[in-house]
């Protein structure tokens, strides 16, 4: 490669010196929460600002603390509770303690959580050996979907701290690893449903004795406890009780970043004359029009399309799992994550608390792109980086605030760009037919670079 055409990459991919770390990363955490500090000034403005409900950890207050004194009146589910009772026997520690104990239990949770969501970027992006972790870090800690998961005290980012963890022991090649992945796995399907998508991330096929393991977590955390905890009669009515709650209702509440819900905003703003007079160009008003004239045609196109990218996606993940080898589990995560506001109608912001470590990771890979380094640069400048603009609390601020934002689904769209942006990104090989290439097939993993000592032109270092 020669320097000119390297010279882009050469900073992102340069290791940090060990005497700068310190101070570069004191720097990431600090400029963030002054900046916090100066635009809310206190909890009561920060919680007002990200989203309705005045109330801080909102979530929290109304359902899960209510729900962990309740658990053994056996009376059901609390109103809005909608998880397992597995989980709501867990939260069952809470009835011990005063409400501001648990309050305040709940508040460390959430910072654990956005603690361990920085180790893992460590872990997995190199050993935290270069600047694009230091920029992981500060993207975590201004992303509106870990703010309002704050916010709310929801768990997507505890439990997207779990898959992640789960993901680095999976990686260590020590049996017991496997199994505390697949029973961290497990305790996260245990919370929330959802989280077995990412199964093909932690259980690769070089790591099959998992499986196991998670399925019997999956069985002990969703109907031993609740069964030994509650009885038979009542689990079985908690289930019916929670599943009964998942309503098309969902659909039209306007934080929900599920595909065919953004779509319907979307073709909602191209019918209204007002709005679109008021926010888009003229340029576009006789686009706009036909757009409404036709919404139900458009609208059919667009969930199809959704369901396209959904099975591509699918698609790829099968290649990867079968393939396996050094970076393939972190790029199946990868991939899942975004395809989750396509195929999970209760997408809410905080679900997209992946967004800054997948941002991250795909901004690693381009800038260790030896090969074409100039298209690493547009692909890291016109998808990665307006994906982290878009799902950032400036890009929130400079919009007006959680209702623009959410309704015209920018954190969707923050998904979406840095979905095309791994498309692009992911190594030739992931697009070939899962059945012609097989595991012995695959490329040897690269050796890693190792800052100025490495020789000139050798391959990069998988994440």
């Amino acid at each position: 490669m020669a320097d000119a055409a390297g010279r882009p990459a050469r900073f992102p991919r340069a290791e940090l010196p060990r005497r700068a770390f310190v101070p570069a990363l004191l720097a990431a955490v600090l400029v963030p929460l002054a900046w916090h500090a100066l635009t809310w000034g206190d909890l009561e403005t920060f919680t007002a600002a990200i989203d309705h409900c005045a109330v801080p950890m909102c979530d929290f207050v109304r359902h899960y603390d209510p729900m962990g004194r309740a658990v053994f009146e056996h009376h059901g589910p609390v109103p809005g509770f909608i998880y397992p009772p597995g989980f709501a026997v867990a939260l069952g520690v809470l009835g011990a303690l005063s409400p501001v104990a648990s309050w305040l239990l709940w508040l460390a949770v959430q910072f654990a959580a956005i603690v361990a969501l920085a180790w893992c970027g460590w872990a997995l992006l190199d050993r935290g050996r270069r600047p694009v972790f230091l920029l992981y870090v500060a993207l975590l800690l201004t992303s509106y979907p870990v703010l309002h998961n704050l916010k709310w005290g929801q768990v997507s980012a505890p439990i997207t701290a779990m898959l992640l963890i789960a993901l680095v022991l999976a990686r260590r090649p020590s049996p017991r690893a496997h199994a505390s992945a697949g029973l961290l796995l497990a305790a996260a399907v245990g919370i929330k449903l959802y989280p077995a998508l990412f199964a093909p991330a932690i259980l690769g096929r070089d790591r099959l004795k998992a499986v196991p393991w998670f399925l019997g977590g999956c069985v002990l955390f969703l109907f031993v406890v609740p069964v030994l905890a509650l009885g038979m009669h009542e689990t079985a009515a908690f289930y019916h009780a929670v599943f009964g709650r998942y309503t098309p209702a969902f659909l039209t509440d306007v934080n929900a970043q599920y595909w065919p819900a953004v779509v319907d905003r979307w073709l909602h703003a191209a019918g209204n004359r007002d709005m679109v007079e008021l926010l888009v160009p003229p340029l576009f008003h006789p686009l706009l029009a036909a757009v409404s004239r036709h919404a139900g045609g458009v609208r059919t196109a667009l969930v199809a399309a959704g369901g396209a990218v959904a099975a591509l996606n699918a698609w790829l993940v099968l290649g990867l799992w079968r393939r396996g080898g050094e970076g393939a589990a972190v790029w199946t995560f990868v991939l899942i994550a975004l395809t989750v506001p396509f195929v999970v109608p209760t997408s809410w912001p905080h679900y997209f608390s992946h967004l800054p470590f997948c941002q991250a990771f795909v901004l690693h890979r381009l800038s260790m792109d030896d090969t074409r380094p100039r298209a690493a640069l547009a692909k890291a400048l016109l998808l990665v980086l307006p994906s982290a603009c878009l799902s950032n609390v400036l890009v929130f601020n400079a919009v007006g605030g959680w209702l623009v934002f959410n309704y015209f689904g920018l954190v969707f769209g923050s998904s979406a760009l840095l979905l095309l942006a791994a498309w692009a990104t992911l190594p030739r090989a992931a697009w070939a037919p899962p059945w012609r290439v097989t595991p012995a097939e695959a490329p040897a993993a690269a050796p890693p670079v190792r800052g100025p000592r490495a020789p000139a032109g050798s391959p990069s270092a998988p994440a």
